[in-house]
């Protein structure tokens, strides 16, 4: 009698190698989202945008920042604070007390994660398998 086990060492490596290839995996994860999520804000300010708005400039100050590490993975979306109407960013999505609010970014969040979540998990399996994304 005896335990026959195939295959380990190879996982074995597959373990190894993490390091080196989880940040460029998670890495396009991570940067689809942050567009997908500045695409759904900005096309959701757009609609209300009409021709003759106060908000022109707005709309195309809407971008994202990707930090990456070893093992910390984040993307900032926002309104730039380069952009010169950065300051009606709070009014548009809040409202005011004569202003009804227009929210789109939390909304757009809320439609991405699903995805990034899907996305995420997807990675992390072939990682652990040893495939390429």
């Amino acid at each position: 009698m005896g335990v026959v086990v195939r295959g380990l060492d190879e996982w074995r490596r597959d373990l190894e190698t993490l390091p080196e290839r989880a940040p460029k995996a998670f890495h396009g994860v991570m940067s689809r989202a942050g567009v997908q999520i500045k695409l759904d804000w900005q096309a959701r300010w757009n609609a209300i945008k009409a021709p003759r708005t106060h908000i022109p400039h707005i709309v195309r100050g809407i971008g994202y920042d990707q930090t990456d590490s070893e093992d910390h993975f984040a993307v900032t979306v926002g309104v730039r604070t380069d952009n010169r109407q950065a300051f009606l960013s709070k009014i548009l999505e809040y409202g005011t007390l004569t202003s009804p609010p227009h929210p789109a970014g939390e909304p757009a969040l809320h439609a991405e994660v699903p995805q990034m979540m899907d996305a995420t998990g997807t990675v992390a399996v072939n990682l652990l398998l040893g495939r390429s994304r």
